[in-house]
């Protein structure tokens, strides 16, 4: 069979076509009146990958033909292209739709302004690792299906302003280096930090959290939890642990729940600082604040808790000696309290 530029064939209620999808024109015929719901694209990378691996005959392309608007580009460049190929098809677009593009460390890309809706299986926003320097801001994620509202594993990435709504996973999930989530307002579910280094998850507001506010997961250091607002978490507020190292948590308002804890820290990383946090109206046994293993240099400092249904603060890994002094482990506690005891 010999397929021509510009062919467009139907089979078995598909069509496939053959053509140049920066041309408008042959676009507007593939899609015939249709609207599209997913765009799915493995566009050029811009970096000249079968020039650039010429001489390596293992890899089997030696005598690769070169892939057409493939050459090396500029940034500029590359983000003309890649505006004009998606002109193409944003008029034919459904009101719901979702894209999936694979590309190789992309950079400087800005998702911002979309209403999302999830069916069951799908991410709202994947950032994938590889690329850096994006921003996800402002968008309204609905959905309560499996995979996070925002699941980005990208450096230099800020996640900032959405709305986000999710029930049976995290709204957002962030890995990797400089990490900024702030001002977003996420209800149903709350934020993971993991595997990373120098995140800040700051003046969020999370409520009716299906289990946690914000959990910082084994080998999350040096994060910034700072000026959020936690309401209703159905376990704790906000969760350090195991590894997690040099963490700060401060100025946090955590209320109305009836879980485990306002602040969880079952971390054995070093030195974690809880600081000026509001723990209020809890029920029950829960706690304000529970330490759950022997923590090196841990410090706790200006906390206040009123309303609380049980201790202020339960130290089971014994690392604190109060009234200011340092024990073996290092660690020092002043905190605030009002009328709730220690146990």
């Amino acid at each position: 069979m010999v397929v021509n530029n510009g062919d467009i064939f139907e089979i078995a209620g598909h069509t496939i076509a053959c053509g140049d999808s920066l041309d408008r024109f042959f676009v507007s015929k593939v899609v015939n009146g249709r609207k599209i719901r997913a765009v799915i694209s493995d566009p050029p990378y811009g970096v000249a990958y079968v020039e650039n691996k010429k001489d390596i005959v293992s890899l089997g392309i030696k005598d690769a033909k070169v892939i057409v608007g493939d050459q090396i580009q500029s940034e500029y460049e590359y983000v003309q292209f890649t505006k004009k190929w998606t002109e193409c098809i944003i008029p034919y677009l459904d009101r719901y739709n979702t894209f999936h593009i694979f590309n190789e460390n992309s950079s400087h890309i800005k998702i911002t302004r979309n209403e999302i809706y999830r069916d069951s299986g799908f991410t709202g926003i994947l950032a994938w690792t590889g690329c850096s320097d994006y921003e996800i801001s402002e968008n309204t994620i609905y959905g309560t299906s499996w995979g996070p509202g925002v699941y980005n594993t990208c450096d230099n990435v800020t996640i900032a302003n959405n709305y986000i709504t999710a029930t049976s996973w995290d709204a957002i999930f962030v890995s990797g280096t400089n990490q900024n989530v702030t001002g977003n307002m996420l209800v149903g579910r709350g934020i993971v930090v993991g595997t990373s280094t120098n995140a800040t998850v700051s003046n969020n507001t999370i409520s009716s959290a299906n289990g946690y506010g914000i959990d910082l997961t084994t080998d999350a250091n040096n994060t910034t939890v700072q000026g959020n607002n936690i309401i209703a978490p159905t376990t704790f507020g906000i969760q350090v642990e195991a590894n997690a190292a040099n963490n700060l948590i401060s100025n946090n308002k955590i209320s109305e729940f009836a879980g485990t804890a306002g602040i969880s820290v079952i971390s054995t990383g070093k030195g974690n600082r809880i600081v000026n946090n509001d723990i209020t109206k809890t029920t029950g046994t829960t706690k304000a604040i529970v330490i759950s293993a022997a923590v090196p240099d841990l410090y706790l400092s200006g906390n206040t808790f009123s309303g609380v249904g049980a201790a202020g603060i339960q130290d089971s890994g014994k690392n604190v000696v109060y009234a200011n002094q340092a024990n073996t482990a290092g660690s020092i506690i002043t905190n605030g309290q009002a009328g709730v005891g220690i146990n």
